[in-house]
């Protein structure tokens, strides 16, 4: 305690000492504060300058304003001080000393004998304001205060309101409040301008000059935050109602600024580090932010006049009203509107259904002379909402009041779906299909239902094997997505659409292609990769075919050829020539494909090695998934791919080739097998060179 008091005591006299010096003004002025006899604030532009002066009263400065920490005793005349804002300014010890302050604002005369800067001369009378307030010279009474502010709220009160309603939803076109505000839904309601006007809408403020609603003006900082989010004028921005960003000081730590429960004034040092403590009023006053003008006055200037000759919009169309509705169509009316001395050459009719999140339609009129007309393709039984704007010379005017009206009942069942359901994505056990685009007219597609078949029935073509889709829930109507569940991976399915209105049911789409879980259909009829290894193997993959929804699936193989016939003989050539030329010396070669045959019945995972397969001409291979009941599609076939041409044989050697149905031999006796073959079939062998072993066909 001891050593606290004696610390306090240092720094009052500290205190004592600095606010008692004084730096002279000149040769003859003290060194100290002083208040001597001489002193006179007739003369305080000059003796407050002067340290014998300086502790006078009237040249002392008393701010009160708690906002600002750290305000001075003494009047200055910071940089930032404007005579712009100096109704709150000036008001501050920081700006009191500047000519605009001890003189008043800057004021153009109204006649020779009128003041440079606005004052409140004697002779200046609230009985007289509509003549004395239009003088510099009374300008700076309160009175003529008082009348600017009511002639700003009687303007605001008559002035437009910008609606923040989404579209299709009527709002006024002026502040009201209206019996159904509620103040439980301040947060949507106060988006309306029929609710705008309401106590639960306003901005509580007890600042000078603040604004009485939130806003969000062009001087509002992020960095200065702790003092302008004090301010209506500020409120409204997004780090105000957000939040400031803060960099954490740990894990635990917040994103931004807050002053949550724990933060306590006595641990102040340790809590205003962290940012779930800094907006706390308690840590807000360690925070070192730079001195900043509070904000400009409430009262802006009108805007300028419109120049003579001015094109300017049309007003909103009048008294818009439906005039007849039938099943797909509204006829709609309304009364042109003031045109601004500009004709008007065109309307725009904007109109959506009331359920309709999307973005709304839009039908030009372009004739000025027209104010009706008819909205064709709509819904039936289906409600809409619709505006109408003019056009001249001066552009686009504002939209009318909304009108809202409801088609007519339909009249058929819906006509046959044009398109199947869209598979939109597939897992193992299940899959997903988008319902076709619902269409309008007199026979309207309300709702969908959605018929499936599995296995075999895929594969027919009568109507054998359809059932109704059901939700979990016993729902069949959709308008969007069905999810099947509980589905094999190893069957294809089938899905069609019925559209159904209130006048039935249509008949069903057409069926969607063939479905395997798992995998896309585009995926399974796509070709695999065919690769040349050498002049007598080949490497075929398709990965992108293959699931994991069905581990070790098997696949057929086939093998298309390119032939070339010779146009001479008529003799045609699968393995002989060059892989390069398409003639030789014999004559020209003409070139066509063979029937696709089987080149494995059965291969097992996603690639195979095609051996002692030779395509001098070319070679095409398509595939199917095997054991898949309701599947039988092969994919399409792949690119033709050229091995290519074998090495030349030496003079007097021959290249002979063996095929073997079967081979079971020791692999150390490969070399003496083959030789043994080729001997039984009388050829003499004098050495194999080289050796393949492999079973082939």
């Amino acid at each position: 305690s001891s050593s606290s008091s004696s610390s306090s005591s240092s720094s009052s006299d500290t205190t004592s000492a600095d606010d008692a010096a004084c730096t002279p003004a000149d040769e003859k002025d003290v060194s100290f504060r002083d208040c001597q006899p001489f002193c006179s604030p007739l003369f305080a532009d000059e003796h407050c300058g002067m340290c014998k002066c300086s502790a006078c009263g009237f040249c002392g400065c008393t701010d009160g304003d708690e906002t600002q920490p750290g305000l001075l005793s003494q009047p200055r005349c910071e940089d930032w001080c404007d005579e712009k804002f100096s109704d709150d300014h000036c008001k501050g010890c920081k700006c009191k000393s500047c000519p605009f302050c001890r003189h008043g604002k800057a004021c153009k005369p109204a006649s020779k004998d009128d003041s440079q800067f606005e004052r409140c001369d004697s002779f200046c009378a609230a009985e007289f304001a509509a003549d004395h307030c239009s003088m510099c010279k009374c300008k700076g009474c309160d009175f003529c205060a008082k009348a600017l502010a009511t002639a700003s709220t009687k303007a605001a009160e008559t002035a437009t309101c910008k609606s923040d309603a989404p579209i299709g939803v009527w709002d006024s076109d002026h502040e009201q409040c209206e019996d159904f505000c509620n103040p439980k839904q301040a947060q949507d309601h106060c988006k309306l301008c029929k609710c705008k006007a309401c106590d639960m809408c306003q901005c509580k403020s007890k600042l000078p000059g603040d604004s009485d609603k939130a806003q969000c003006q062009d001087w509002c900082e992020l960095a200065l935050w702790t003092s302008h989010c004090k301010f209506c004028k500020c409120q409204d921005c997004q780090f105000c109602k957000e939040g400031v960003p803060c960099d954490p000081e740990n894990d635990q730590d917040s994103s931004d600024e807050r002053c949550e429960k724990f933060c306590d004034k006595t641990f102040a040092s340790e809590h205003c580090e962290l940012c779930k403590c800094k907006g706390c009023n308690f840590c807000r006053d360690h925070v070192a932010y730079p001195p900043y003008p509070p904000p400009p006055p409430l009262r802006s200037p009108p805007p300028p006049p419109s120049a003579p000759g001015a094109v300017r919009a049309p007003e909103p169309p009048r008294s818009l009203a439906i005039t007849a509705a039938g099943c797909a169509s509204l006829a709609l009316s309304w009364h042109a509107p003031f045109d601004k001395g500009t004709p008007i050459d065109a309307y725009e009719i904007v109109y959506k259904p009331s359920k309709d999140a999307g973005a709304p339609l839009r039908q030009n009129l372009p004739s000025g002379r027209e104010t009706k007309t008819e909205l064709t393709g709509l819904f039936a039984k289906t409600e809409y909402q619709i505006r109408v704007r003019a056009h001249s010379k001066g552009g686009w005017g504002l939209y009318s009041s909304t009108v809202s009206a409801v088609t007519a009942e339909p009249l058929h069942a819906p006509a046959k779906v044009e398109k199947a359901p869209v598979l939109v994505s597939s897992s193992c056990t299940s899959i997903s299909m988008r319902m076709p685009a619902p269409r309008g007219g007199c026979s309207t597609d309300e709702t969908f239902t959605m018929e499936w078949r599995e296995g075999a029935a895929v594969l027919l073509e009568s109507e054998v094997g359809w059932k109704p889709w059901r939700a979990p829930d016993g729902t069949q109507q959709v308008m969007d997505t069905v999810k099947m569940t509980g589905l094999s991976p190893y069957q294809a399915y089938q899905t069609r659409a019925i559209a159904r209105n209130s006048r039935g049911a249509g008949p069903a789409g057409p069926e969607s292609p063939a479905l395997l879980v798992g995998v896309a259909p585009s995926a399974l009829t796509s070709p695999p990769h065919v690769s040349s290894l050498g002049p007598n193997a080949l490497a075929l993959t398709w990965q992108h075919k293959t699931s994991s929804c069905r581990l070790g699936q098997a696949w057929e193989l086939l093998i298309q050829r390119k032939l070339a016939r010779d146009e001479a003989t008529g003799a045609t050539a699968v393995n002989a020539g060059s892989s390069h030329s398409s003639k030789d010396s014999k004559g020209a070669h003409s070139m066509s494909m063979s029937e696709w045959t089987t080149l494995r019945e059965v291969v097992r995972g996603d690639q195979y090695h095609a051996l002692s397969v030779r395509c001098p001409y070319g070679c095409s291979f398509k595939l199917r998934p095997l054991n898949l009941t309701g599947w039988r599609l092969y994919s399409d076939g792949s690119p033709v791919v050229t091995t290519p041409e074998e090495p030349k044989v030496a003079d007097g050697g021959a290249r002979i080739e063996i095929a073997i149905s079967t081979l079971q031999i020791d692999a150390g006796s490969d070399k003496a097998a083959l030789a043994a073959a080729a001997n039984e079939i009388g050829v003499r062998v004098v050495s194999v060179v080289a050796a393949a072993v492999g079973i082939a066909r």
